[in-house]
């Protein structure tokens, strides 16, 4: 007895679980490096012609696009989604969070008409900046609520989400009713685990600097990658909030005073986590207890900040070193296009590119080059020479090359 579903070509017939397993095959199956894959993608285009192919694998090939490939970059895709996550499917009767599960989404359906990269000042709240708000595409109110609906209607199931928008040219004193409505969305997001924000630290301060971020809303965060945040004691109570954190990343950060090598990271976490979970923090001695966590700072390789002054005090504060601090080079010493394209925008490339990609965690991993003690040579040992931020020139001539450029 064949099997109810098959599918025939010259004579030769395939059981329909064959067929199903090929489909499925089509998109990578480990979970820690899935990519968000654009409509542009050779296997978005695929699965998307696929839909067209059965009645027996189209419900299989909807949830792999639904996994895979919410990606949405333009006003009219985003309220095209709005439909299609609104109605009910004709067939099982039900929408397509309940159908589908667990999504990863790219956010970016209102990109900038000015790159971020020409504002001379990278701080979002400096009189200086260059912003001139009206015209721009933040200040689409209609958009806005599109975006608040499906943000609160995909809080059941979004597990991942890239944000890549420009929040910074919301203005906290003007822009009212938008930040409101975007907080009330972002903060729905309960059941997020990863959060990257490509071009800020997700800002959505209604009240300008010192308001608590959206994602200490979120219970199950787990991971958490923010572009140019404020290294505050704000920001470390925000973290400590989030029961479930381990990973932090930080790209091109600000430091809380002049220079970012003389933070106390691991002392600023540790009273945070302490003040959180009840733990005495005014006896002298502060020691870190639980639990692990990761926390890394990615730039370019002469803005890394060097905490060797630091180790010390953090031997003290951290002596089992459960606080793992790392430094990562976003991009080769020599790079001359990154040095083209200049800090932000290529750092803000880098994390955008590794987080669509699904590699940013494991990248950070490891390109990261751990903060720790120096190593204390015996006599007669010699330390090998090991500079991990030059590449191998091929014999190029750097006769030239102009290291005030970084």
């Amino acid at each position: 007895m064949e099997p109810k579903h098959t599918v025939a070509s010259s004579g030769a017939r395939l059981p329909i679980e064959i067929i199903l397993l090929i489909v499925e095959s089509l998109v990578p199956q480990n979970d820690a490096t899935r990519p968000i894959l654009p409509a542009s993608h050779p296997l978005t285009k695929t699965l998307l012609s696929l839909t067209r192919v059965s009645k027996a694998i189209y419900p299989t090939v909807c949830k792999l696009i639904w996994q895979n490939c919410l990606y949405l970059d333009t006003k009219s895709k985003l309220r095209r989604f709005r439909r299609y996550i609104s109605k009910k499917s004709p067939i099982t009767g039900r929408l397509p969070c309940d159908i589908y599960g667990s999504a990863r989404l790219y956010l970016n359906p209102l990109p900038p008409k000015v790159s971020r990269s020409e504002s001379a000042v990278d701080d979002g709240y400096s009189e200086h900046s260059r912003h001139d708000w009206a015209g721009y595409p933040m200040q689409d109110l209609r958009t806005i609520y599109i975006l608040e609906d499906v943000l609160i209607t995909l809080a059941p199931v979004l597990k991942t989400l890239i944000v890549d928008m420009p929040l910074r040219d919301i203005d906290p004193w003007e822009d009212v009713i938008i930040l409101k409505s975007l907080r009330q969305g972002f903060e729905a997001l309960v059941n997020v685990e990863e959060l990257i924000s490509v071009k800020d630290e997700l800002y959505l301060g209604e009240t300008a600097i010192g308001q608590y971020q959206v994602f200490t809303k979120w219970p199950k965060l787990r991971r958490l990658c923010l572009y140019n945040v404020m290294m505050e004691e704000q920001l470390w109570k925000d973290m400590a909030s989030c029961p479930q954190l381990e990973s932090a990343v930080f790209i091109r950060p600000d430091p809380s005073d002049d220079d970012l090598s003389n933070d106390d990271i691991k002392g600023g976490w540790a009273r945070a986590w302490a003040t959180a979970n009840h733990r005495d923090t005014k006896r002298d001695g502060l020691v870190y207890e639980e639990p692990k966590m990761t926390i890394a700072f990615c730039n370019w390789p002469p803005y890394l900040p060097d905490f060797n002054s630091m180790i010390p005090h953090w031997q003290e504060v951290d002596p089992d070193n459960k606080i793992s601090v790392l430094n990562v080079a976003t991009h080769a010493r020599y790079d001359r296009k990154a040095r083209k394209r200049g800090p932000i925008t290529s750092c803000q490339d880098w994390v955008r590119d590794h987080s669509l990609l699904g590699t940013i965690w494991s990248e950070v991993e490891r390109k990261g080059q751990p903060v720790t003690p120096p190593i204390v040579f015996e006599e007669g040992q010699v330390e090998e020479d090991d500079d991990e931020w030059v590449d191998d020139d091929d014999g190029a001539d750097w006769s030239d090359d102009d290291d005030s450029s970084w």
